[in-house]
């Protein structure tokens, strides 16, 4: 499993401790923490290598930044999602994301078709 999170960085320190304490049947040691491409120019250098996707085996080519490019989307929902409660604003953003979804499967068959 790999995280991807702009301060993976500063966000695991302490997740194992936090997991054997809270989760102790999930092995968090199967979890590989990285920070997206576009990201990790602005940390220090050791983070670029120790978090770093290019160095991540089996990820391919992944930027790490896929969920981000839904915000513009989700965005132009916030004016509407603001004035919800808690359940109709969930079920309003999950539509949407579902919505994202389908285009991006029904665009997988363009694309192999272009292959």
């Amino acid at each position: 499993i790999v995280h991807s999170y702009d301060v993976n960085c500063q966000y695991c320190r302490k997740i194992r401790t936090r997991f054997e304490r809270h989760f102790p049947d999930i092995d968090i040691n199967t979890v590989k923490f990285v920070i997206p491409k576009w990201h990790a120019s602005a940390h220090k250098e050791d983070c670029q290598f120790l978090y770093s996707l290019y160095f991540t085996p089996g990820v391919g080519c992944l930027d790490g930044e896929a969920p981000e490019r839904n915000w513009a989307i989700l965005n132009l929902v916030s004016t509407s999602a603001r004035e919800m409660n808690t359940a109709h604003r969930h079920e309003l953003l999950e539509d949407h994301m579902n919505d994202i979804n389908f285009g991006h499967m029904i665009a997988l068959g363009t694309f192999f078709l272009s292959l």
